[in-house]
């Protein structure tokens, strides 16, 4: 189960044991990213998230050169999985297998002002821990396109491929103007029953 926070004392555990953690979880966990799944597909889209943690970094030779840096411990990972997102030009169901990469220094309670690290985005956690579940999301919502698609439109549903004979296209050119017919309606009102103009 994906829980919502590692607490301080664990994450200075894992940190200390150079602790991995491994486990899959179900998308109907994770509530902001259901909002962008396909309908009813949370329950059989999974997650398998891998997380690594270490006791410090290696500081750069900048960081190194300055007085008083601290080294962080650091957070390393992994999220794959198979999720169904909709399709924004079919409406319907795309497969997204995403591939997450991910590396940030820690940045614990009581950590000193002159901490700095070059090598990664540092995380700062607060002290009721790392918020697992929300760190976990993030790293999703970050990943998926702001308009996922299939790739290719011949994947798409026929609500896109059904615009194929000349009466289909016809339909939808008419469907994409609107307001061609605005002109002739205004310049109708505009006249008296004779067809002349009116003031």
């Amino acid at each position: 189960m994906l829980n919502e926070y590692i607490g301080i004392k664990q994450l200075k555990g894992l940190i200390a044991d150079s602790d991995e953690l491994d486990f899959t979880v179900s998308a109907a966990t994770t509530g902001r990213l259901q909002e962008l799944l396909y309908a009813g597909s949370a329950a059989d889209s999974t997650l398998k998230i891998q997380l690594k943690f270490k006791p410090a970094l290696e500081a750069s030779k900048r960081a190194a050169s300055k007085k008083a840096v601290d080294v962080l411990p650091s957070i390393t990972g992994t999220i794959d999985g198979e999720l169904k997102l909709e399709c924004q030009r079919c409406l319907e169901a795309m497969l997204w297998q995403p591939e997450i990469r991910f590396a940030y220094a820690l940045k614990l309670p009581g950590s000193g002002r002159n901490t700095e690290v070059d090598l990664f985005e540092t995380l700062e956690v607060m002290e009721e821990g790392l918020p697992l579940q929300e760190f976990i999301e993030d790293e999703l919502i970050s990943a998926i396109h702001f308009s996922p698609k299939h790739s290719d439109v011949n994947l798409c549903s026929t609500l896109v491929t059904v615009i194929d004979d000349e009466a289909s296209v016809a339909e939808a050119e008419e469907i994409t103007q609107p307001f061609t017919g605005l002109a002739d309606l205004l310049s109708k009102q505009s006249s008296d029953k004779n067809g002349n103009p009116t003031k």
